[in-house]
């Protein structure tokens, strides 16, 4: 199955690092709650976008079929990132995670001559069987340069 699409593969990214952080660090108070929300929903095979859509976020969701959708605020606001999913992150798929772990990665990253880097919250949520239905991609990058830059 093909991870990657036709809209992302053409964009000239290239990714200078990733590095995984521990989320529980890096996340305010806000965010920290959003995620135990996240982790209690009752619908554990609910992608549940919902407990994210905070101020100065954006995210979609992804299935482990490649489709993508449930953008906030919209498609095109998520461009970069979905792009780094797709192609970086988890270019062969995201039936692979061994894990149904949150994981949070700064990826430094250029397109062309801009270089910038992005905080992507990765969500798994499974299957009524147990397995990796898809995930949920937070971008935190707003939120979390506002509070480096009150350190």
């Amino acid at each position: 199955m093909k991870f990657t699409d036709t809209k992302h593969e053409k964009v000239p990214f290239s990714v200078h690092k990733t590095i995984e952080l521990d989320y529980e660090k890096w996340c305010d108070d806000e965010l920290l709650d959003s995620i135990r929300g996240w982790c209690g929903r009752e619908n554990q095979s609910s992608p549940g976008e919902q407990y994210f859509k905070l101020d100065d976020v954006r995210g979609f969701v992804i299935t482990y079929e490649g489709e993508s959708g449930s953008y906030w605020p919209n498609e095109d606001d998520n461009f970069v990132d979905e792009g780094l999913i797709r192609e970086f992150l988890y270019s062969d798929g995201i039936c692979s995670l061994d894990a149904l772990s949150i994981k949070l990665y700064r990826v430094d990253y250029s397109v062309v001559t801009i270089s910038d880097n992005e905080y992507l919250l990765v969500c798994p949520f499974q299957s009524e069987s147990g397995n990796v239905a898809g995930i949920t991609v937070v971008c935190l990058t707003k939120l979390l340069n506002k509070k480096k830059n009150k350190i």
